[in-house]
């Protein structure tokens, strides 16, 4: 695979992307850096661009580090297309062939990663293949995180087909505050079928913009809509004075429960009787609001 030459600092190096428990080892990033400096070549890192430039760095921290330290302004990169989902999907199983092996530690670490970045409606067989592990390992860092508060009522296999879990009472810790039916009733978790098309056509649009999704997330507070990893979505055909408060009250609440920086928003297929005054005041309390204005 061809790779280039990129300037060091346009590379974002995010410790989300880091997925070694202990972080970047400054022993190897010394050995490294005296490599570089005696003329030693590396195999190039990896990095994800987006459209609009910026450079993700999903495998090899040391590389990059150890040449920053040696002076370099440029490292040997392969280039794939993406941003931070695919960056993180890469990250999840990199180095498993070269470089520092991972250890069993860090491997659960890449688990909860994904879990936590929307991969929880993902089936376990599917992560454990991108990981690289047991689709038991899995299993257990997937009931640890149901423990402290988010759960998947619907896993999406390897296939792309949707498949309830019918084991969720089992799940539920007799020592955590998360628990499957205390604290939704049956009712919230009904949609009807036109409610259902506007989530399908409106995961698709996150889809096209290759964001990872979850849908219909069970937390200790409810049942989320959509869930990525940058925002919670509670969805509403029709947005208007009668249920916009609700709806702003639901998604923060979402948002709070299933935490790691996700924020509000509501997407609606239409809206009326809200004025921009008013929707200011709704994106001043920090909730975003799409209307997708869709037939």
């Amino acid at each position: 695979m061809a790779t280039k030459e990129i300037q060091i600092s346009e590379i974002v190096v995010d410790p989300r992307l880091q997925l070694r428990v202990k972080g970047t080892d400054k022993a190897f990033v010394d050995e490294y850096r005296q490599d570089i400096e005696n003329g030693a070549v590396f195999p190039p890192v990896t990095v994800f661009r987006e459209q609009n430039g910026k450079f993700w760095l999903a495998d090899g921290f040391h590389t990059v580090e150890a040449h920053r330290l040696a002076g370099k302004r440029y490292v040997s990169a392969i280039v794939k297309m993406g941003g931070f989902p695919q960056a993180l999907e890469f990250a999840a199983g990199a180095n498993d062939s070269h470089g520092i092996r991972r250890t069993h530690a860090d491997k659960r670490k890449a688990i909860r990663a994904l879990l936590e970045s929307g991969w929880i409606s993902a089936s376990s067989r599917s992560i454990a293949k991108v990981v690289n592990c047991h689709h038991e390992t899995v299993e257990d860092e997937r009931s640890k995180l149901q423990c402290s508060g988010i759960e998947d009522t619907a896993r999406t296999g390897a296939d792309g087909k949707a498949r309830r879990n019918k084991h969720k009472e089992d799940l539920a810790c007799d020592d955590c505050s998360f628990h499957v039916d205390d604290d939704v009733s049956d009712s919230d978790s009904i949609i009807s079928d036109s409610e259902r098309l506007f989530e399908d056509a409106f995961c698709e649009m996150l889809l096209k913009d290759s964001q990872i999704i979850s849908r219909q997330v069970r937390c200790s507070v409810g049942v989320a809509d959509v869930v990525t990893e940058s925002h919670v979505y509670e969805l509403k055909l029709h947005l208007s004075m009668s249920n916009v408060f609700r709806a702003i009250g639901q998604a923060i609440m979402y948002s709070q429960a299933l935490g790691f920086g996700r924020r509000p928003a509501i997407a609606c297929k239409s809206m009326s009787g809200i004025s921009n005054e008013f929707l200011k005041h709704i994106r001043a309390v920090g909730v975003e609001v799409i209307n997708c204005e869709w037939s």
